[in-house]
C-alpha cells in the first residue's frame, strides 16, 4: 500500500517560519536558517490571480472567514492647559481633559475578511530531481489569498485587485515500506 505525503509551500510558511532554525545535531553542524522560496513554476508569491491565464474560471474550493482585528498599541497627546480647571489628575504640567481624549488613538492588525480560493490544471504536475532519483508532484493546487477589512458579507468591486498568489499545495505517491 502506498503512502501519501502533502507538501505545502506558501506565504503562511514565509510569514511563520522565517525566525525558525534548523538543526539535526546542534553539537556537530552548524544552525540553518529555512529561507522559504520565491514562488513556484515561475510565478511570485503575491502575483495577482488574474495573471494566471491557465487556470479555470472556477476554483475547485473556496474557504472564508471574518476575524475581529488585534489591538497593537494606543496612544494618545497631552494637550497642556494655561488655567487649573479640568485637568487631569496627576498630571505634571496640566493637561486639558478634552483636548486629550480627542488625540486618544488605537493601532489594529488584521481582521476583515480572509478568503482562501484554490485552482488546479487537470493533469498537471511537476517533476524535482531526475528520472530516477526524482519526485512527480500530482495534482499541483495553487492558493490565493484576499483579505480586507470589512463587516458587510459582501465580496468587494475590486476583488481582482487583493486576491493574491500565496501558496501551493502538492501530493507525492511515495515508496511503499516493502520498497524502501
Amino acid at each position: 500500500m502506498n503512502t501519501k505525503a502533502i507538501f505545502v509551500l506558501g506565504v503562511v510558511a514565509a510569514m511563520l517560519l522565517p525566525g525558525i532554525s534548523v538543526a539535526a545535531d546542534a553539537a556537530e553542524k552548524p544552525r540553518v536558517k529555512y529561507v522559504p522560496p520565491e514562488g513556484f513554476g515561475g510565478f511570485k508569491w503575491g502575483d495577482l490571480r488574474t495573471t494566471f491565464t491557465r487556470l479555470p474560471a472556477e476554483p475547485i474550493g473556496v474557504g472564508a472567514a471574518w476575524m475581529t482585528p488585534k489591538e497593537k498599541d494606543s496612544s494618545f497627546t497631552c494637550i497642556q492647559t494655561l488655567s487649573t480647571g479640568g485637568q487631569i489628575n496627576g498630571a505634571v504640567g496640566g493637561c486639558d481633559f478634552q483636548q486629550t481624549l480627542l488625540t486618544m488613538r488605537k493601532r489594529f492588525e488584521g481582521g476583515g475578511f480572509y478568503v482562501l480560493s484554490e485552482y488546479t490544471i487537470e493533469d498537471q504536475g511537476f517533476r524535482f530531481g531526475d528520472e530516477t532519483n526524482g519526485v512527480v508532484l500530482h495534482p499541483i493546487v495553487y492558493q490565493f489569498c484576499a483579505n480586507w477589512d470589512e463587516t458587510k458579507k459582501e465580496v468587494p468591486p475590486k476583488f481582482d485587485e487583493i486576491n493574491k498568489f500565496c501558496g501551493v499545495r502538492m501530493m507525492i505517491q511515495s515508496d511503499t515500506r516493502e520498497e524502501m
